[in-house]
């Protein structure tokens, strides 16, 4: 069973498990805009992430910013979290 936990939340990126890092050229390009000022971090929209039970969380989408986030050395990234209690 998955239940939404909040609206909007900023979560640690390093919490964040990733089955691979997505890196392709889009990817690169937010992470050098997200690191120079191009680009706010609260102007993009939230990703959506499942929380485990083990405390990860696991992206369901928008994958790509959270690896340019994690590229640019961002720490907090804005997320619709989603609790599924069979998810480790």
């Amino acid at each position: 069973m998955i239940e939404r936990l909040s609206e909007i939340k900023w979560i640690n990126v390093t919490n964040i498990k990733f089955d691979n890092i997505p890196c392709n050229s889009q990817t690169f390009d937010l992470a050098i805009k997200l690191k120079n000022g191009t680009i706010r971090p609260e102007n993009l929209s939230p990703i959506i992430v499942e929380l485990a039970i083990t405390g990860a969380y696991h992206v369901r989408d928008g994958r790509h910013r959270a690896a340019a986030f994690k590229l640019a050395g961002i720490e907090q990234i804005k997320a619709r979290v989603f609790r599924n209690k069979h998810l480790r």
